[in-house]
């Protein structure tokens, strides 16, 4: 039974990245980047990683450098972490939205998604 739970939590976390008006999918990082081009800091886009579980994130430094940051997401009985370099979690019930800060090490009020169109 654990097991489903497991598999449920991990499918909404996943869901909840591949529905954020910032995903973009199977991106390059050179494709990312001319769509951050001209942005303001701390502006995002998510997209595919190499695996189902991993990702970047990538955005505009805060010195208008371009970044990229590769993330994983782990289930475990006590929720979800964020590994990128470091450990992020456990995040329990909260959103992916209310941790994507974290990862570009911005103040959740600085961080916005790249809006298309």
């Amino acid at each position: 039974m654990a097991t489903n739970v497991k598999q449920i939590e991990i499918h909404d976390v996943l869901e909840e990245i591949t529905h954020d008006v910032a995903w973009k999918g199977m991106v390059s990082g050179l494709q990312a980047e001319a769509l951050l081009k001209g942005q303001k800091p701390f502006v995002y886009l998510l997209r595919a990683g190499e695996r189902d579980s991993n990702f970047y994130v990538s955005f505009v430094g805060a010195d208008y450098s371009l970044r990229h940051q590769p993330f994983e997401i782990v289930i475990t009985p006590e929720g979800w972490y964020c590994i990128n370099g470091a450990i992020g979690g456990p995040y329990g019930n909260m959103m992916f939205s209310e941790v994507i800060h974290t990862i570009m090490h911005c103040l959740p009020t600085e961080c916005s998604p790249l809006r298309m169109g």
